[in-house]
């Protein structure tokens, strides 16, 4: 017999409660209780965490258990918490997004990396790489550091790992400070290893390296510093052709000197170019040798020697020009200037496609000329084991480049004899060696002198040159009262013959 129901009797099952669900939920959040650790009070296992601010109870450890949460609701001042379920997904979840960062970051600076390490090393073996001076990045240096931090990291990640499996909440709460800790590290050192692939970074930030670096016997990397070497010469070629041709003191120099110092600009331009690929006369051998078009070397080689004949008479028609517009005040030929001196007004730039020499005679002028510091120079005259010594205790580090920088346009570098100098209050100085440059046969611009005191102690002077007196800023080491003494500051004539 079959029983029937009325439809005023029918069940409606949406109203009768889901008691299978809620047991499941009851069940996994008694697990999950199971797992934390035990109350500091040591009855019970904790179970709230405390977001009261500023309470004196929780200072240390914001988590305590059932017990300690009946003692708190006994207080008529009343207490703030939450239940430690409702931090397991977002302590979770920082971990797991610090743990995919990482990984991520790691992944794309190793594979850029490794495309462009030996360029990397070989431009952080020059100067001005491993001095104060340098404005780049050390990138070679700090992907050795993401290595080492990336095998500290993994420790890290399977220790937090290991409780989030557990879901050791208030555990894994402890190391918060240390999840920071690693997120700041992560933005402040290696954030910026993620760019290395990006185009012309490599050349920006070792832009200040690529003049004076050498050329490797790696073809990949020879033929890549030598694509930035062209570039960074067609940079500053282009850069002092626009520059403008504004007179100094209108009042006092005529248009066409400023048109010569124009070019002369340009011409050293170019031949710091030239300079930056060859270096020295050694470095222009190797080249010829391992180059298999050697007609194109002779060419680039009678390039550079017209060039530098270029500027020998730029310089010689410069130097006559300023001397005779010194005699002077106008600038434009009027009723009351001499005929002579109308005719140096109308002063113009010789025609250089006449001018002419031969290979004799271009090997001549390179010998003599020298626009430039250069390094292998300073590496002879002052990388004497006893001086170097002396140097690093003050951290006293140059090269080439950073002289460069310094230097005075339209000045030549020479390396000549110092005279001494008798110095009122300190001990005298002997003869030595004067590195630097040189205007009408005197020391003006940026120089470096090295000598002996009248003790046979070295002393080393560098800063700005004036007709043969220093000025300006500079610095210098002598031995005084026992010890070595450095100094850096405003210097004057008191180191003049």
């Amino acid at each position: 017999m079959f029983c029937t129901f009325s439809s005023k009797y029918k069940l409606n099952y949406r109203n009768i409660p889901d008691w299978s669900n809620k047991m499941q939920s009851t069940t996994a959040n008694n697990i999950f209780q199971e797992k934390q650790e035990q109350c500091t009070c040591g009855k019970n296992k904790v179970r709230y965490y405390c977001i009261e601010k500023g309470c004196k109870d929780h200072q240390e450890n914001i988590f305590f258990c059932d017990s300690c949460f009946n003692v708190l609701m006994d207080r008529e001042e009343g207490h703030k918490q939450k239940d430690i379920s409702t931090l397991k997904i977002p302590l979770q979840e920082s971990w797991m997004t610090l743990f995919q960062n990482e990984g991520k970051i790691y992944t794309e600076v190793d594979a850029a990396y490794r495309k462009q390490k030996d360029i990397i090393e070989h431009l952080e073996r020059h100067d001005p790489c491993n001095t104060l001076g340098f404005k780049g990045r050390l990138i070679a240096r700090d992907k050795k550091m993401l290595d080492e931090f990336n095998t500290e990291f993994q420790v890290h990640k399977a220790k937090m790992q290991e409780l989030i499996a557990n879901e050791q909440t208030s555990q894994l709460y402890a190391y918060n400070n240390l999840r920071d800790q690693l997120n700041a590290r992560i933005d402040r050192d290696f954030q910026y290893l993620t760019k290395i692939g990006a185009d012309n970074y490599i050349y920006k930030n070792y832009y200040q390296c690529i003049e004076n670096c050498s050329l490797p016997k790696d073809q990949y990397v020879r033929e890549t510093v030598l694509q930035m070497k062209l570039k960074l010469a067609n940079e500053r070629i282009e850069e002092a052709s626009n520059k403008p041709q504004a007179l100094q003191n209108p009042q006092d120099f005529a248009e066409e000197l400023s048109t010569v110092k124009h070019l002369v600009l340009k011409h050293e331009a170019q031949l710091r170019a030239y300079s930056s690929i060859f270096g020295n006369f050694k470095g222009a051998c190797n080249i010829a040798n391992v180059c298999s078009d050697f007609d194109q070397v002779e060419k680039l080689k009678i390039q550079c020697q017209g060039l530098l004949v270029e500027m020998n008479e730029l310089k010689k028609y410069s130097d006559h020009a300023i001397r005779e517009l010194e005699s002077f005040k106008p600038t434009k030929p009027n009723k009351g200037v001499p005929p002579q001196q109308q005719q140096l007004l109308q002063f113009q730039l010789p025609d250089l496609s006449m001018v002419h020499s031969s290979n004799a005679q271009g090997a001549s002028l390179i010998e003599v000329i020298n626009p430039i510091f250069s390094q292998q120079v300073l590496d002879a005259e002052f990388g004497k084991p006893e001086l170097k010594e002396i140097m690093q205790q003050f951290e006293w580090k140059w090269s080439a480049q950073q002289l460069n920088q310094y230097a005075v346009t339209s000045r030549q570098v020479q390396l000549t004899q110092f005279e001494g100098a008798q110095r009122d209050t300190q001990k005298k100085l002997l003869k030595g060696v004067y590195y630097g440059q040189m205007l009408n046969e005197k020391r003006d611009g940026h120089g470096i002198v090295c000598c002996t005191d009248d003790s046979n102690k070295p002393f080393l002077l560098e800063c700005d040159w004036k007709q043969g007196v220093p000025t300006n800023k500079g610095r210098y080491i002598e031995y005084a009262n026992g010890q070595w003494k450095f100094y850096e500051g405003t210097v004057d004539s008191i180191f003049r013959q």
